[in-house]
C-alpha cells in the first residue's frame, strides 16, 4: 500500500487530494530443499530451490473509494511467475550438543545461515500499466521448526 498527492492528468501538476495504489500478492508455489547429505552425512551445505505462480490484484483509491479514469475502473490483476535459487549452510554442526538443546528446549530443528537469489516475471498486458517485476538477493539466518 503506497499514499501520495494525486496528479493533473493535464498539467502533471499535483492536486490536493491524495491517492493510494494497493497490491495484494498471491503466489502459491512448490519448494524442494536438498538436505540428505547434511543430515545423514554432516555436510552443511543445503542447496533448495522454489517456484510460485503469481497474481497480483491492485487498485487505486481516493478516500477509500476506487479510481475511474476515462470512465475506466482503476484496477487490474498482473500475472507471472517467480522463482529462488539458494543455499543454506547448516550451523547444527558447529555445537552438536546445544543444537540438541535448542530443539528440545525452544522446538528449534535446525539453524542455518543463507544467501538466495530471488527473480519474479511478471507478464506484460495492455491492461496493466505497472511494472512489477523484480530481481534480488537475499541473505540470512533462518530457524527450522
Amino acid at each position: 500500500e503506497k499514499f501520495g498527492k494525486a496528479v493533473d492528468a493535464e498539467t502533471g501538476a499535483k492536486a490536493d487530494q491524495s491517492t493510494g495504489l494497493r497490491i495484494l500478492t498471491v503466489r502459491p508455489g512448490v519448494s524442494y530443499r536438498f538436505d540428505l547429505l547434511a543430515l545423514k552425512y554432516k555436510i552443511p551445505l543445503v542447496p533448495y530451490v522454489k517456484g510460485q505462480f503469481v497474481a497480483m490484484p491492485w487498485w487505486v483509491v481516493n478516500g477509500g473509494k476506487l479510481e475511474y479514469a476515462d470512465g475506466l475502473p482503476g484496477q487490474g490483476t498482473a500475472f507471472g511467475v517467480a522463482g529462488t535459487v539458494g543455499l543454506s549452510v547448516m550451523l547444527d554442526m558447529l555445537d552438536e550438543r546445544l543444537a540438541r538443546d535448542f530443539d528440545s528446549s525452544v522446538g528449534v530443528n535446525h539453524t542455518y545461515i543463507f544467501g538466495e537469489f530471488n527473480f519474479q516475471e511478471m507478464f506484460r498486458s495492455s491492461t496493466v500499466p505497472l511494472l512489477l517485476s523484480s530481481r534480488h538477493w537475499l541473505f540470512g539466518l533462518a530457524f527450522d521448526l
